[in-house]
């Protein structure tokens, strides 16, 4: 079995992210029991400070795998969540190496996706008006960038504001499934059908 470790920053006394821009450096592949410190030496597990970020390198990458699989054969395409890991080595599993495909949960993890070389784009969030200015740059940036939205307010901060040249606000609408957590209803559907440059997916 191979783990993959790093070590979580610490700034200011509290636990850095995952995703903070200039602290993401490769996962260290090393042996059971092991863990690669950010020098690049091996330590036993049980010598790790906390917190530490530990991974079954070859259990995620199977259901990876897998999962891509299972899409396929279904005729379908996986859009994979990057909220629980934050990672670009996650991620590349995840899409299969085309790094394309991902739903994020806020506006700076989709631009880090974007920084580092991801492309169709789902933030996954409720869209408010003051997600605008750096979803229009996401969408100028990327060939394909993707918003949420649940409120015919959203809708209509979209409407009000002019997507880049060539490109028209591309956007998903959240639908209430039995849990409770979407509000999207057959009317939000129909308002969509009004609006040139705001595309329903």
């Amino acid at each position: 079995m191979q783990i993959l470790g790093r070590r979580l920053g610490v700034v200011g006394g509290h636990r850095q992210r995952p995703w903070t821009r200039g602290y993401i450096q490769p996962l260290l592949q090393c042996t059971t029991w092991e863990m690669a410190s950010q020098e690049g030496s091996a330590r036993r597990v049980a010598e790790l400070d906390t917190p530490a970020f530990l991974v079954d390198f070859n259990k995620v990458s199977t259901n990876c795998a897998k999962a891509l699989a299972q899409c396929t054969e279904l005729g379908v395409t996986l859009r994979a969540q990057t909220k629980t890991h934050k990672t670009i080595e996650g991620a590349v599993l995840q899409t299969g190496g085309t790094r394309r495909g991902l739903v994020t949960s806020t506006i700076q993890e989709a631009e880090f996706y974007a920084d580092n070389g991801f492309d169709d784009i789902l933030f996954g969030f409720p869209f408010i008006p003051h997600h605008m200015p750096r979803a229009a740059q996401l969408t100028r940036r990327l060939e394909k960038f993707h918003v949420m939205v649940d409120s015919r307010v959203a809708v209509d901060v979209l409407v009000a504001n002019t997507p880049p040249p060539g490109k028209t606000w591309s956007s998903y609408l959240a639908v209430n499934c039995g849990y409770n957590r979407g509000t999207g209803t057959q009317h939000y559907m129909n308002v969509f059908k009004n609006y040139e440059h705001v595309n329903l997916r």
